[in-house]
């Protein structure tokens, strides 16, 4: 939706300026119409980082809460769109609800209104409030997406809590390492090029040559370059880098298992949502495969939803995945194919699979930690002998 910055008079004569969205610029002065205030100038202007920051870091999840509470509640959706834009803090965010709100009080469905705002809301919200609105049973599909984003952030969690000790000890490492090499190491330089350099062992030697490096002015150039580099590669779309990456992670034997657990769990849990509000599974698929962001993985469903067209059922066309081809889940699609019944057993083994991710993060847990500790551990010990056992050796060849 555009953003303008316009300047008007009100009934008082005074000047006001400010910014706004609207849908167009007779929609802004028949806004500002009703503020009491004449538009004499509007200018469309182009999003500023931060304001574009705020508006993709909407907190979607609270909105589909309290709108489900609310019809819930017996609320009729005009009076809980208005009650939630008057709760809500962020301004922009404000903005956007009242123009959902418009839309709606304007005869529109709510899903038109989700689309003309697709920027901040994915295609799964839309897609289940959609198929709410057809079966007449919107509160329903905002249960539905209020259980999936519960169990969605769930998994975040138990995923970020998994990684941050090693994360923190990792990054502990890092500033005793180079505390070592800057402020230590050098109060022995001078000591250590006074003596026989052959008298000193390899492993001192390159610590010597890594301080030395360090603290020169080649590290701040090579730092400076390859930090550009990650962020110009952040920043600029490219398909092939991204599939690289996701090449990279799933030939890697430990880690490939672990993701393929998680994108067949997540895969799962959506395409449960999906039929749950009364999808057809050839849709389902479609949605799942513009909200997946991974290319590797979106390409392996369309390769599924390919076959699903030519004429395969579901249970044979993921069976020739190579994601998700496990037999257990084979089984238990088949048997739901096989009885009428394909989402309970979607549903079934959604959870399965969930409990699987939780299981194997909790071995990440009991076998990774403490072998990074070890790690580490040694590495810092290693670090510290190469410069105290030459100063040992010769206090004793003195002696």
């Amino acid at each position: 939706m555009p953003y303008f910055f316009w300047s008007g008079i009100n009934l008082n004569g005074e000047s006001i300026s400010g910014k706004l969205f609207a849908r167009s610029i007779q929609d802004l002065d028949r806004y500002l119409f009703n503020q009491e205030i004449a538009l004499l100038n509007a200018k469309e202007y182009k999003i500023h980082f931060i304001l574009a920051f705020s508006l993709s870091n909407i907190d979607e999840n609270k909105f589909i809460e309290h709108i489900s509470i609310l019809l819930n509640a017996g609320i009729h959706l005009h009076k809980a769109l208005e009650i939630v834009s008057k709760t809500i803090k962020n301004k922009y965010y404000k903005i956007i609800i009242n123009d959902i709100k418009r839309y709606v009080y304007e005869g529109e469905k709510l899903s038109y209104a989700l689309e003309v705002h697709k920027n901040h809301f994915n295609i799964l919200t839309r897609s289940i409030i959609y198929s709410g609105e057809i079966s007449s049973n919107l509160n329903l599909a905002f249960n539905q997406l209020v259980k999936h984003n519960k169990i969605m952030n769930e998994f975040k969690k138990k995923l970020k809590s998994t990684l941050l000790i090693p994360i923190i000890t990792l990054i502990l490492f890092i500033i005793i390492f180079f505390g070592l090499l800057i402020l230590i190491i050098p109060r022995f330089e001078a000591f250590f090029n006074s003596i026989d350099k052959n008298a000193l062992s390899k492993s001192t030697k390159l610590i010597l040559k890594l301080s030395k490096l360090i603290r020169s002015k080649k590290v701040l150039y090579i730092s400076t370059g390859l930090l550009t580099i990650l962020i110009i590669l952040k920043n600029i779309n490219i398909e092939m880098i991204k599939i690289y990456k996701y090449k990279i992670l799933l030939n890697i034997p430990v880690i490939s298992n672990f993701l393929f657990l998680i994108y067949t769990a997540r895969f799962l849990q959506k395409l449960d949502l999906l039929l749950t509000s009364g999808l057809h599974i050839t849709k389902s698929i479609e949605v799942i495969i513009e909200s997946t962001q991974n290319l590797t993985l979106r390409d392996e469903i369309k390769k599924i939803l390919n076959k699903m067209n030519s004429g395969h059922n579901l249970s044979l066309s993921i069976s020739q995945s190579q994601i998700f081809n496990s037999e257990e889940l084979f089984a238990l699609i088949k048997v739901g194919e096989s009885s009428g019944n394909l989402i309970f057993s979607i549903n079934q083994a959604s959870e399965i699979y969930q409990n699987k991710v939780y299981n194997n993060i909790n071995k990440f847990i009991f076998l990774v930690q403490p072998l990074i500790l070890i790690i580490l551990g040694l590495l810092i010990s290693g670090l510290i002998i190469s410069i105290y056992v030459p100063l040992i050796n010769l206090s004793s060849a003195i002696h």
